[in-house]
């Protein structure tokens, strides 16, 4: 019993996890088993924040785990003792949205850390025709700011591409002018880089 698993439709109950249930306004002495069961929504487990009760042959889940996991908001009015469900959150799009973004400035960053570590690699080696090829790695970043419409993204990528590609061909030629101005302004560039990522993955988590 205590292993089963059980699919749960839909069961609409209020218990007390003190073995007391409410009937007509009156606290009844009642015994109830409480057992941790799993739950599957669409095939996808859930998990409970609390043990579920058996009581005459009918299981009484939380409803608010099994509300929130529906996308509902559930709120509880003490005065006229009535539970509220609401499906239709005006944020709702909103929030997904947000989501979407943080998670593509999150790749974002992990993509940039990773031509810079790539970057590093081709100058110890000195493999310049290697660095082109992970310069060139910047314009999908580039791509997708503009895709994300954010113009100030754009433009960094659009200045560490320029720089970069200046840097590593004062590097290959030894014109040592060219590589000392283009690092200045890659570096300045990767600097904002970082700070502004950090700033939009912040903002996209804003309620």
């Amino acid at each position: 019993m205590r292993n089963k698993r059980i699919i749960i439709v839909a069961i609409v109950a209020f218990i007390l996890s003190t073995g007391y249930t409410i009937a007509d306004g009156q606290f009844k002495n009642i015994s109830v088993y409480f057992s941790k069961i799993n739950m599957n929504v669409n095939g996808q487990p859930m998990e409970l924040s609390r043990e579920s009760i058996f009581y005459n042959g009918t299981i009484y889940m939380p409803l608010r785990d099994l509300s929130e996991t529906l996308g509902a908001e559930v709120t509880w009015d003490d005065t006229n003792r009535a539970v509220s469900l609401d499906f239709l959150l005006d944020n709702k799009g909103q929030t997904v949205f947000s989501a979407a973004k943080k998670g593509l400035y999150q790749y974002i960053t992990i993509e940039n850390n990773s031509i810079m570590t790539q970057m590093i690699n081709q100058f110890k080696k000195e493999d310049m025709n290697g660095m082109k090829a992970v310069l060139a790695r910047y314009d999908s970043l580039r791509l997708m700011a503009r895709d994300l419409q954010d113009s100030e993204l754009e433009l960094i990528f659009e200045k560490m591409m320029a720089s970069g590609e200046l840097m590593r061909s004062g590097y290959q030629s030894k014109e040592l002018d060219d590589y000392y101005l283009a690092w200045t302004i890659f570096n300045t560039n990767a600097g904002n880089l970082i700070t502004l990522l950090r700033d939009r993955i912040a903002d996209s988590i804003e309620p």
